[in-house]
């Protein structure tokens, strides 16, 4: 049996509030379940101040687990329920833009999952600053690309944008479906 040398993790948040969840009040990421509006369970009071009528929180997560002879690493996309609310519960249209940012979510995790399979030259002694890099590079895109897929959607207002954002997500989730896989192991070197 493989002994556990030691063992480390990095939480990251990504567009979320620092917060405890439990797993009933989150949503990892399938390609087999789409978003409804029951999902969307937080706090609407401030929605006033916002010109969005839904916001859908998501984190990526990179746990790493070091191992004898490889690393195994855990990198989910999880929907935040209770911090993803929604004014307009009925917008068919409004509710695939907000999974789309869930499916975005998605995309920039396999990003950084397929990077993490592909780090050579790391010890045990340098994993944990190479994981937090990589999870920030990664971060700040997933940031860029979705305020992008925002105002490029007029917040999916713009069914013409959003058809073409639709099927630019779809394909890349395509592209990517090898990193589908949210735990994998990595061979030290």
């Amino acid at each position: 049996m493989r002994s556990i040398i030691r063992f480390f993790s990095l939480l990251f948040i990504v567009l979320t509030n620092i917060g405890a969840t439990s797993a009933q009040d989150e949503i990892h990421w399938s390609p087999d379940y789409n978003l409804k509006w029951a999902d969307f369970k937080g706090d609407t009071s401030f929605a006033q101040h916002y010109a969005e009528k839904a916001v859908t929180k998501i984190r990526i997560e990179a746990t790493t687990a070091i191992y004898k002879n490889h690393y195994t690493f855990s990198v989910p996309c999880i929907f935040e329920k209770n911090n993803s609310w929604t004014v307009n519960d009925t917008s068919v249209s409004l509710l695939l833009h907000e999974q789309l940012h869930f499916d975005i979510g998605e995309a920039f995790a396999r990003d950084l999952r397929k990077k993490l399979a592909e780090m050579d030259d790391v010890s045990d002694y340098t994993i944990k600053e190479r994981v937090k890099t990589l999870y920030h590079e990664v971060n700040n895109a997933c940031i860029a690309y979705e305020k992008k897929y925002d105002i490029e959607t007029n917040h999916g207002k713009n069914p013409e944008k959003q058809a073409i954002w639709q099927k630019r997500i779809n394909a890349i989730l395509q592209s990517t479906a090898k990193h589908q896989s949210i735990t994998f192991t990595v061979s030290k070197q």
